[in-house]
């Protein structure tokens, strides 16, 4: 799936596909399914979700679950002992009827050296190859991430300690369809 999400990135033919959606139920379901891969590879899955933010929203659902999943799916990946941590937080966007979610993924992992973060949103690309040899994926993952949340007009960036963890946080806006609370 995501060689044919890059041919349609490189074509320029990936769209977003608008509808409403509940946003602690998309949540829900990718960290529930997560949770399970965390759980064989011996780690705690912790999530927290603003009981704040809207309940429902109008964007392409799926993309949003493609994101957390592969940023999920990395967390977990290269984490070999300790804890992934999601937190799903918001604040009013530039437009009245806007959120702007954050997506924040930490984890206790093996981190990302400094000279190594500008690489890590590159086509086929995984650093540290000789340390992540055991690590499988084809190096998609994170670059087609970066061109969903860039596409849905939102920010990327990503923070890590060598040997010790990865922070990425993810800002989206996406239209308030239903105010009332989570």
């Amino acid at each position: 799936n995501d060689i044919l999400d890059l041919s349609k990135v490189e074509a320029g033919k990936m769209e977003l596909v608008y509808t409403d959606y509940h946003l602690k139920t998309v949540v829900d379901e990718v960290v529930g399914m997560m949770d399970m891969a965390a759980s064989k590879r011996g780690l705690i899955l912790k999530y927290e979700c603003d009981g704040a933010l809207p309940c429902r929203y109008n964007g392409d659902e799926g993309r949003i679950k493609q994101i957390l999943i592969n940023i999920l799916n990395n967390a977990i990946k290269f984490t070999k002992e300790g804890y992934v941590r999601a937190y799903v937080s918001g604040q009013p966007g530039e437009k009245e009827d806007e959120e702007l979610i954050t997506f924040r993924v930490e984890d206790t992992g093996c981190g990302i050296r400094e000279e190594d973060l500008s690489k890590i949103f590159e086509d086929f690309r995984q650093v540290d190859s000789k340390r992540n040899r055991n690590a499988e994926g084809t190096g998609l993952g994170l670059a087609i991430v970066k061109y969903l949340v860039e596409l849905m007009e939102g920010t990327i960036e990503v923070e890590s300690t060598y040997g010790k963890g990865t922070t990425v946080t993810i800002m989206i806006p996406q239209k308030i369809v239903d105010s009332r609370p989570i």
